[in-house]
């Protein structure tokens, strides 16, 4: 099986500043993922640019299996938050909330964050989350994940916004095999 992890950024085309699904699709299509974890989408809301993002990806990039997971609602706006692409029929998904930090040390910008957690055809867990930027958010992240591991054929893909020698993510690494 193969795996691929994406942070879309909303699938904007830094280049071109303008949402481009042509060039997310190809992406995706190029490395030849049976499974890819989505972070920045989009959800169908109010404004215009607010559509089904995740569903838009499946369609064009062939892999029909899609579920999109809100993490936050944004004002004006429409939902944000995770997705995820499969060749894999999705036997069950559900949105994990990450609690907030009850007490806000660091002076950036807090968001709200979600797991979403799927089971695929076959027994496998997959877990995609997207970390926040602040370390009490990112403790509560690793909590929520622990929780979430299963003992077996279970995936965890995200944007953790740590290096990868993080020592936050050292829980979680002593849970799953890197």
């Amino acid at each position: 099986m193969k795996i691929m992890s994406f942070n879309t950024q909303h699938c904007q085309n830094y280049v071109e500043r303008k949402i481009d699904f042509d060039i997310m699709a190809k992406a995706i299509v190029d490395c030849g993922a049976d499974i890819v974890g989505l972070n920045e989408m989009r959800g169908q809301g109010v404004h215009p640019d607010y559509t089904a993002q995740t569903e838009k990806l499946s369609e064009l990039t062939g892999l029909k299996y899609y579920h999109f997971a809100p993490a936050i609602e944004v004002p004006n706006g429409g939902p944000y938050g995770n997705g995820f692409l499969s060749r894999i029929p999705i036997l069950k998904a559900e949105t994990v909330m990450i609690p907030d930090p009850e007490v806000k040390i660091h002076s950036r910008h807090y968001e709200t964050r979600c797991i979403l957690k799927v089971v695929l055809e076959g027994g496998i867990t997959v877990l995609v989350t997207h970390f926040g930027l602040n370390p009490e958010e990112q403790e509560n992240a690793v909590k929520t994940v622990l929780a979430n591991i299963t003992d077996e054929k279970c995936i965890l893909m995200g944007d953790f916004n740590v290096t990868p020698d993080g020592g936050v993510l050292l829980p979680i690494r002593e849970r799953l095999k890197d």
